[in-house]
């Protein structure tokens, strides 16, 4: 009985001694993982203070060469200043010119209406011609076959429809609402890229169109999509 008294005994002791090393392993353990949090708080904020100096010296030096860009633009208007009486009379003239723009009911700033050269082919030569980006004015309503001669349009592997040459024209085909828009943003008639490819493209026919820029290739394909979504209800 005392031998067994003794086992039990020593066994108590072994397990309170294991459960003991376990407690100690824990506390290391929890002791170690808040080291590790803590290194990693202070390298976040030592990232986080050289991340704000380097945004500082950043600053400082967009200030300083916003400065000195002030500083060079006076500079440069005093020179402009000092030019005399040349450069005054420009200025004048060209507040002459806005002023009459906006007396006529122009406005400076719209669109360019530039005329560019473009070849067209007459008898057995390619000769340059002035044809206008967009039309300037309501245009005067030719047969399909003079309107394409007399904006260099050539359509190839395919009958072309009659192109829309005014927007009374095309206002069956794409609708009064988009018409109105145009007209509200200044546009006098289709330019002859989209007279040619609105009928076209609302017919479902696929396109491949050539024309200088600023020719309103872009509305060309657009309008159409446009009146296809809202026939969808999109």
């Amino acid at each position: 009985r005392r031998r067994i008294d003794k086992e039990k005994l020593a066994a108590v002791e072994a397990a309170a001694k294991l459960a003991a090393e376990e407690r100690l392993a824990a506390k290391e353990e929890f002791a170690r993982r808040k080291e590790e949090r803590r290194a990693a708080r202070l390298s976040k904020q030592t990232e986080a203070e050289a991340n704000n100096a380097s945004a500082l010296e950043e600053n400082l030096a967009g200030e300083a060469k916003a400065e000195s860009v002030a500083k060079a633009g006076v500079s440069k208007a005093g020179l402009l200043n000092k030019r005399g009486d040349k450069l005054k009379g420009t200025t004048r003239e060209t507040k002459k010119v806005e002023q009459a723009g906006m007396k006529d009911g122009t406005d400076t700033k719209k669109r360019k209406l530039d005329k560019t050269k473009v070849k067209v082919k007459r008898g057995k030569r390619m000769k340059y011609t002035h044809v206008p980006l967009v039309p300037t004015n309501v245009p005067e309503t030719l047969d399909a076959e003079a309107y394409r001669g007399a904006h260099n349009i050539m359509c190839k592997n395919m009958e072309c429809p009659p192109p829309l040459q005014t927007f009374e024209a095309a206002e069956p085909f794409v609708g009064a609402h988009f018409v109105k828009m145009l007209r509200d943003r200044d546009f006098l008639a289709p330019s002859p890229i989209q007279a040619q490819a609105w009928p076209l493209a609302l017919g479902g026919h696929d396109i491949v169109a050539i024309a200088q820029t600023g020719s309103g290739k872009t509305l060309a394909y657009l309008l159409p999509a446009l009146v296809r979504l809202r026939d969808r209800g999109e």
